[in-house]
């Protein structure tokens, strides 16, 4: 399992949402399209995981699975007939039966600020997104999305909650939900997405962001510079 740790962070404590070293799932959306499971576990805020995988465009094979030996969510897809096709794999942390997480503070008094995404291993998943989405007790919700190509496997991919859209009281938060779009064009590889941890974190010092931030824009340089050798050489 890969331990989130931010250096130079405050006195304060992460807050995590799911490490995955418990509570073993293993769906495969292939025939039917979809299929869900909620199971009790020690590993997730509120006790309990509902975690669905659903194909919802053409012919392919959707595994969503949580490996506790490995701590990690595993997410994959492949297309056997080389056709494009869409699905996802979705975790939702709301309590058991969506009895709700009953007004959890993510900000932990104002301390937090961030969403952290450990992310263990990207592959040919360059047409996916992350979406994650909260749902406060009074049903007001906030989300956002991020390319998984964008995503880093080296440093936590931090999103701000500042970058979330809606209206939601990230004082009060009832549910969140991690959504993992898998798509693909005609092709015979296999997609995977795989996560460690999914926490909230407090706010970097100056120096420990300023160093994430740098990393992480180079990162992203040389992302984009493999894109585009890439696709010249097509």
């Amino acid at each position: 399992m890969l331990a989130l740790s931010v250096a130079g962070c405050s006195d304060a404590q992460a807050l995590i949402i799911d490490d995955f070293t418990s509570g073993a799932q293993d769906l495969n959306s292939g025939n039917p399209s979809f299929l869900d499971q909620e199971v009790q576990t020690s590993s997730a805020i509120g006790g309990y995981r509902f975690l669905s995988v659903a194909l919802t465009d053409g012919i392919a094979a959707i595994n969503g699975a949580v490996v506790p030996n490995l701590g990690l969510l595993d997410a994959n897809a492949l297309s056997p007939e080389a056709l494009p096709f869409a699905g996802n794999v979705t975790a939702r942390w709301d309590g058991q039966g969506d009895a709700g997480l009953g007004g959890i503070d993510l900000t932990d008094g104002g301390s937090n600020s961030l969403f952290s995404l450990d992310v263990a291993l990207l592959a040919n998943a360059d047409l996916s997104e992350i979406f994650l989405r909260v749902i406060d007790t009074g049903g007001m919700s906030s989300s956002l999305s991020r390319d998984v190509s964008d995503l880093s496997i080296l440093l936590p991919n931090l999103f701000p909650f500042g970058a979330l859209d809606g209206n939601a009281d990230l004082t009060s938060i009832d549910s969140i939900q991690l959504e993992i779009s898998l798509g693909g064009e005609p092709s015979q590889e296999l997609l995977t997405v795989q996560i460690n941890e999914f926490s909230v974190v407090p706010i970097p010092e100056p120096g420990t962001a300023l160093l994430m931030g740098l990393g992480l824009a180079g990162l992203g340089a040389v992302g984009r510079s493999q894109r585009r050798a890439s696709h010249e050489t097509a």
